[in-house]
């Protein structure tokens, strides 16, 4: 996640969708995940968490095409967050 210092303390921000870290929910990320989805990628379970955008039980082919429709803003991740 992106890294905030927040009363003098580092916190890390997740970004749901942006699996590679860099602040910005792109194809890049569709492509880990889909990686993630055929296990040709093992991920971290913070990874795993912001690449499971549909918030089922795994990563899986369905979320890196929601995490590439958002890149090519055709779907909002705003939608991946809910509400606790």
């Amino acid at each position: 996640g992106m890294k905030l210092v927040l009363d003098g303390k580092e916190k890390t921000l997740l970004v749901m969708g942006d699996v590679d870290c860099d602040g910005i929910v792109g194809a890049a990320d569709a492509r880990l995940a889909l990686r993630a989805a055929v296990a040709l990628e093992e991920f971290t379970e913070i990874e795993s968490f912001v690449a499971n955008v549909d918030a089922d039980e795994s990563v899986t082919p369905n979320d890196a095409r929601l995490i590439l429709r958002a890149a090519v803003n055709l779907e909002d991740p705003k939608d991946w967050y809910k509400a606790a």
